[in-house]
């Protein structure tokens, strides 16, 4: 018998489930990547603005004059030397070198031409991280994302440009690195054998610590070449595809090193890698540390300490994170770098790759979105926060260097070229070896050894900063017979009085702290140099010479003697 009372409407109907932002975004994630058009299109766009923003980024730091000047003695067929006559080599990147001297034959500066070329490098890094990553997680978004993090990393982004060749080595490490993951994952062509030889050959001539990566790629691939339970009948060619390139042409290049400069090791390495200590492994270490806590990476390392089974159950992850791994103990060995974070960059594709990894393997979509905006926002946090720190100089510090009217040190080159440039004696000292010695085209003397032998292995010990460490006697300087030292430039404005300072600093502003008064040349003055209509540079007018005294009357140059020599 059917009910006497009506059925009750529900009053509280049912609400139609609203999806969170996390599910959209990752619904969206799924619709670009199942369609191939929409996925390549957005990886294009993606790619174009990441180059952009490196575009953007671009600067330019003193260093990267050295290979200049090389490069420009080699153009003008003086070799690659510092001075010519004097075979020292005092750059660490070969083929650096070599690819500047391009436009140096052409009549062109190499500034715009490096940053141009480093931009180029800095986008196929992207592609070859994108690569690396989708064929290691078999998976184009985790791809995609790996090389969107390393795209927006500040320090990654800002050495696309810088003049030196940090992206250069970036991008044959991570291709490198990418012919390694392709003969892993099976069947491999033969071609990325012989591939990743040459590409292993022009990582070395780059930089020589590329032998780190490489030396954990080729290790592994030898040891499981000759696995026993590999049966490959083909091992022997295998091998000689790997090692007969790349042997060839690093045997033949330090071969000619030997005969040409003397050695097999660069000059740099008695200036940096000497007379290690516990104090130059601590300033390495805050390296590390520091470049982990301004990017709000470091819970990211418990994150991979966590799940680091995960990372050792396939072989391309493993080897990863053992060049990580060293390559992390060889900034400690060596102390850092003076530079922001530059020794990070050849090996941050590698860190992404195992940073998505690590966060992949919380298996938490939404944490996983949460961790991706950690990392942005962690680049976005150093670029504005970050400032000198540890003896580290800022990106924008290294910059304001060479550029900056305050301090303009490609513009006292230049002024150093006006007025002395048509003698071919006038010598100068600079602890700046970069910029002005290299618009100067002065004979220089390195103050800090990077380019002379002599003070690379007997200079004064002034400390542990990198680059940094050892510093012409005055004794050395006076047996060169250098005229101009201009040391760590001292640029001022042209009102400026420079005689106090002078009084109650003495010498030591230009390096010359160990001269006292029974070494004190009688014809030493300071001698004030206009650089414009607002700043002028002040150099120690240290040995005589006729040239300079001609240039000083008929400019009008300002001397004064230094008459008391006060505390350094």
């Amino acid at each position: 018998m059917p009910s006497s009372h009506p059925k009750k409407r529900n009053q509280f109907p049912e609400k139609k489930y609203q999806k969170t932002l996390p599910e959209r975004l990752i619904n969206i994630a799924r619709m670009i990547t199942s369609n191939n058009q929409v996925f390549y299109g957005l990886s294009a766009v993606l790619l174009a603005l990441l180059t952009y923003m490196a575009y953007q980024n671009a600067f330019i730091q003193d260093d990267a004059f050295i290979s200049f000047r090389y490069a420009h003695n080699l153009v003008n067929g003086h070799g690659l030397v510092w001075n010519p006559g004097e075979r020292v080599e005092g750059y660490t990147n070969f083929l650096w070198t070599l690819l500047m001297a391009i436009p140096i034959a052409l009549g062109y500066g190499p500034v715009f031409f490096s940053q141009v070329i480093g931009v180029i490098l800095f986008t196929g890094s992207l592609v070859f991280t994108y690569l690396a990553a989708a064929s290691i997680f078999s998976s184009r978004p985790a791809g995609l994302v790996t090389a969107v993090l390393l795209g927006t990393n500040f320090t990654f982004s800002s050495y696309a440009t810088g003049g030196l060749e940090t992206q250069l080595q970036a991008f044959l490490v991570i291709a490198s690195f990418y012919c390694f993951v392709r003969i892993q994952r099976k069947p491999a062509s033969c071609l990325y054998y012989p591939l990743l030889s040459i590409i292993s050959a022009l990582s070395l001539l780059t930089r020589m610590d590329s032998a780190i990566p490489l030396a954990v790629i080729y290790i592994t691939l030898l040891l499981e070449l000759y696995n026993p339970v590999n049966t490959n009948p083909e091992k022997t060619k295998i091998l000689g595809l790997l090692c007969l390139p790349v042997g060839l042409v690093i045997i033949s290049w330090l071969v000619w090193k030997t005969f040409y400069y003397g050695s097999i090791l660069p000059n740099t390495y008695y200036v940096k890698a000497q007379g290690q200590s516990v104090d130059i492994f601590w300033l390495g270490f805050l390296y590390l540390l520091t470049f982990f806590q301004s990017y709000f990476l470091t819970p990211f390392l418990f994150i991979g300490i966590r799940f680091s089974k995960r990372f050792f159950s396939d072989s391309a992850l493993r080897t990863l994170v053992i060049i990580i791994i060293i390559w992390c103990a060889y900034i400690i060995y060596v102390g850092g770098d003076f530079m922001e974070f530059r020794f990070m960059v050849p090996i941050l594709p590698l860190f992404f790759i195992s940073l998505w990894k690590a966060i992949s393997s919380l298996a938490d979509k939404y944490l996983e979105i949460f961790l991706v905006i950690m990392v942005v926002t962690g680049s976005i946090h150093h670029q504005t926060t970050f400032t000198y720190t540890e003896g580290i100089e800022t990106i924008d510090a290294l910059n304001h260097h060479v550029l900056d009217i305050s301090e303009n040190w490609i513009g006292v080159g230049e002024k150093l070229y006006t007025l002395f440039g048509q003698s071919e004696d006038v010598t100068i000292a600079v602890t700046a070896a970069g910029a002005i010695p290299y618009y100067s085209q002065l004979p220089t003397i390195d103050m800090l050894g990077l380019n002379d032998a002599w003070i690379a292995r007997n200079g004064i010990f002034i400390g542990h900063r990198p680059g940094h460490r050892r510093l012409s006697p005055a004794s050395y300087l006076l047996s060169r017979r250098v005229n101009l030292v201009i040391g760590q430039p001292y640029v001022v404005a042209l009102s400026d009085e420079v005689h106090a300072y002078i009084s109650s600093a003495g010498l030591g502003r230009w390096g010359l702290s160990d001269l006292d008064e029974s070494s004190l040349p009688d014809t030493l003055q300071m001698l004030e140099i206009p650089l414009d209509d607002h700043y002028k540079v002040v150099a120690v007018y240290l040995l005589q010479d006729d040239y300079i005294d001609m240039v000083i009357n008929k400019n009008d140059l300002y001397t004064f003697d230094v008459s008391k020599l006060g505390p350094e």
